[in-house]
């Protein structure tokens, strides 16, 4: 069987590309996802991933799973890094695409979907190149609307490395607009039907020639064909597995955070009066009980010493009446008269002595003082806040999490932080959860202590939290590539003995290369993970090289 027409597909980041290689596979064309295949690759095949520790070291993996964060830092910063990554990548993902277009021989054309198809050369080997095209302003909101945990500047830096799109029109047998204002669909129904066409007249006249070549050589040689036994069934398909092992695994979430201080009051005064002293230092830290602000308070001095002095009188009046009543001088009421007298004025004395602390404002605990908003000789009112006092030797993170984690969150879970624009991760340690989940955003809200000093670490900074939730450690995963979406479930194909057996499965958590199988499969079970469109129900399959996830 011939070759079919090798067609490849590229686009600048947030193009829509993957959504055309979606229509085109809706039609019934085999789809060759090269960035997937090369993830794949990178956590599966030993020599590549050797290269990589070599080229990166070893911090280039945490385990099993290639740490994309530490490599996407070192090569979109340096492009000597990212062209060295490249070479490594991209030879073993073509010798990989030739297998795969083998495999796929009895399609009238296949497609290779591909980022960086100029970039790496690989357009030479297709017969013929898609070019996705859109503003750049809306592939960058599309990835941004994509990818949340990625800031502008990065998703500007990614396109920046990249071709311009001048230069890859140029090199584009076909351009396809997807900037929203142009249907999507006739534009590929159009290209299918060319692409159909293009295979039918390029080799229609290799069929006439090996057509005609089999009955000349059928009839110079019929008494040697007449003995040769006809050909028997098709043989065995070649594709490679996958063999089901348990492997921990966590679903790694990043959700939006807030940093607050432990405490934080607003100073303001209990009664009404005219500052006569002011002793807030801005930004400064201060002591529990320290004298911020004291009001004017003379009038309610110099009553509360008309008190002590009537209270005087009225105590030595009381001390008579005492020995008036021990002669019979006077009745017991004259002088449970006069103790009563005594007993108001030292209540009035208390009342007094209250009324004068209220004109001292003084710090409610350790912290530091904002800006203030009064100045000495300003008349306070209960409604005005002086300034604001927030303890900042401790600090609270705020988030929420989605309500299928709630049950994971407890007190004393540390999870991982860092602010906006800041260099380095922090802790912080779980204090308390809301005791429900709010119906609107089904979401549960959690309080975290940060013990940490930093000078990161500002009150009210927003702060992107990382959490690893739902942790798997007997985890069943599989290539993401070797799922078939069904239109009520999934299947994988097992090899049962010789055999290709459809299984249906349940998926779980799911990463750049792998997902989680949580019923369908047992460990020991070999997936196949090629040639999933030529493979049927029962057919007989060989099994060619048989991979792993490497621990």
């Amino acid at each position: 069987m011939s070759k079919p027409l090798q067609v490849g597909i590229t686009g600048g980041i947030g193009s829509g590309k993957s959504l055309i290689s979606k229509i085109f596979h809706c039609l019934g064309t085999p789809i060759y996802d090269a960035d997937s295949r090369a993830k794949y690759l990178m956590t599966t095949d030993g020599i590549l991933i050797d290269d990589i520790k070599k080229e990166f070291g070893e911090l280039s993996f945490e385990g099993s799973i290639l740490n994309r964060n530490y490599i996407s830092k070192i090569v979109f910063q340096n492009p000597s890094k990212l062209a060295r990554l490249n070479e490594l990548v991209h030879p073993r993902v073509g010798e990989d695409y030739k297998k795969w277009v083998n495999e796929n021989s009895n399609y009238p054309y296949v497609l290779k979907e591909a980022a960086l198809m100029f970039e790496s050369g690989s357009y030479k080997v297709m017969d013929k190149v898609i070019f996705v095209s859109a503003g750049e302003e809306l592939r960058i909101k599309r990835v941004l609307k994509r990818d949340p945990q990625r800031t502008r500047s990065q998703v500007e830096d990614i396109i920046k490395n990249q071709m311009p799109d001048s230069e890859k029109i140029k090199l584009a047998d076909f351009v396809t607009t997807n900037d929203e204002t142009q249907l999507i669909i006739p534009q590929v129904l159009n290209l299918d039907k060319q692409f159909k066409k293009l295979y039918t007249e390029m080799y229609k006249r290799l069929l006439f020639l090996l057509l005609s070549s089999s009955l000349l050589l059928s009839s110079c040689h019929s008494k040697k064909n007449e003995q040769t036994p006809s050909r028997g069934p098709r043989g065995p398909i070649s594709a490679d597995g996958f063999l089901v092992e348990v492997h921990p695994i966590s679903d790694n979430i990043q959700v939006p955070g807030s940093l607050l201080p432990f405490e934080e009051t607003q100073i303001r005064s209990e009664v009404s009066g005219r500052i006569v002293e002011l002793n807030i230092q801005e930004g400064a830290m201060v002591t529990k009980g320290t004298l911020l602000v004291k009001l004017f308070d003379r009038d309610l001095q110099a009553q509360l010493n008309k008190l002590k002095v009537q209270l005087k009188i009225k105590q030595k009046t009381a001390e008579r009446n005492q020995e008036l009543l021990a002669i019979n001088g006077i009745s017991q009421q004259d002088y449970d008269l006069s103790t009563l007298d005594v007993d108001n004025l030292n209540a009035d004395i208390e009342t007094t002595t209250i009324a004068i602390s209220k004109t001292e404002i003084r710090a409610p605990y350790n912290g530091s003082v904002g800006l203030r908003n009064v100045s000495l000789g300003s008349y306070l009112s209960p409604t005005d806040i002086i300034t604001t006092l927030r303890q900042v030797n401790q600090l609270k993170l705020e988030f929420s999490v989605p309500e299928k984690y709630a049950k994971e969150i407890k007190k004393g879970y540390v999870v991982s932080f860092r602010v906006d624009g800041g260099t380095q991760d922090h802790k912080a340690s779980v204090l308390a959860t809301e005791s429900s989940v709010d119906q609107n955003t089904r979401t549960l809200k959690v309080k975290a202590v940060v013990s940490e000093a930093h000078p990161e670490l500002v009150p009210g900074i927003f702060a992107k939290v990382n959490l690893q939730l739902g942790r798997d450690n007997k985890a069943l995963m599989i290539p993401t590539q070797a799922v078939i979406p069904q239109a009520r479930g999934k299947q994988v194909i097992l090899l049962r003995k010789d055999s290709a057996s459809f299984v249906s499965v349940e998926t779980g958590i799911r990463d750049s290369a792998f997902v989680q199988i949580l019923n369908g499969l047992k460990v020991g079970d070999t997936v196949i993970t090629t040639g999933l469109m030529a493979i049927r129900p029962n057919a007989k399959v060989k099994i060619t090289k048989v991979n792993r996830l490497v621990k």
